[in-house]
């Protein structure tokens, strides 16, 4: 009976041993496969940091890349301008200033006796003006004035008229551009080098006509005084007559 007893331990020791031991050899398996992860999170981990590295590399060598680009963009403008940076900020922020002016040319100035008589008159001549354009003057105009000295005799001082917003100014030029015929004479405010511009366009579209080239015009393209050539419809009519006196008409 004890024999028995010995064997039947024996045996019970015997599957308790090998039910350890696959155990064990799984555990170790386990581990294994742990620590092979944990050494591929931490090659990962590295490989991030050196990506983090070479990313901020890329992002600095774009940063410097970036503003000699500027540097280099701002000196050709101010090379090809004959400007310096700071002159050209004063042109944009006096055309932004301006952009809500126009100038009626041609409107009768009488020898009136007092300033408030002659303002009467030109506000008289704006009111019918604002009218004929389908615009209010008491909702559009803030101010306006002649511009000049005035001289008995001679083609009368413009009008500078100060609208309360560009697209109101924008507004009256364009609906007065396409009255068949124009019926006033007006122009947006423009700045001296824009003036200038202006004249050195009607000196090449002269030159060049003079030359034969008879197809050619000044026309504003997003704001902007270029020659073009006139489409062939309209090659049939009458010449185009260049833009008047500081752009009148045009812009």
């Amino acid at each position: 009976m004890e024999r028995m007893f010995e064997k039947y331990a024996d045996k019970i020791s015997n599957n308790v041993k090998q039910e350890l031991s696959l155990q064990l050899s799984g555990l170790e398996t386990r581990i294994s496969s742990m620590e092979s992860r944990f050494s591929a999170v931490e090659s990962a981990l590295g490989e991030l940091d050196r990506l983090e590295g070479d990313l901020r590399e890329i992002k600095k060598d774009v940063q410097e890349l970036k503003n000699e680009n500027l540097s280099h963009r701002l000196h050709k403008i101010e090379s090809s301008s004959g400007a310096s940076f700071q002159e050209l900020v004063s042109e944009v922020r006096d055309r932004q200033e301006r952009s809500a002016n126009v100038i009626f040319f041609d409107v009768e100035e009488g020898a009136a006796s007092t300033p408030f008589q002659a303002s009467s008159t030109d506000a008289a001549f704006l009111e019918k003006a604002f009218a004929d354009l389908n615009l209010s003057m008491s909702e559009s105009v803030r101010d306006f004035q002649r511009i000049g000295k005035f001289r008995s005799s001679g083609a009368p001082r413009p009008v500078l008229v100060r609208l309360s917003s560009s697209e109101t100014a924008t507004q009256m030029l364009a609906r007065n551009r396409v009255m068949n015929p124009k019926k006033y004479s007006i122009s947006a405010d423009k700045t001296i080098r824009e003036r200038e511009h202006l004249q050195e366009l009607r000196n090449e579209l002269k030159s060049r006509t003079d030359n034969g080239e008879n197809d050619l015009t000044i026309r504003y393209v997003r704001g902007v005084p270029l020659i073009t050539r006139l489409p062939p419809a309209q090659l049939a009519g009458p010449p185009p007559s260049m833009a008047s006196k500081n752009g009148v008409g045009s812009q």
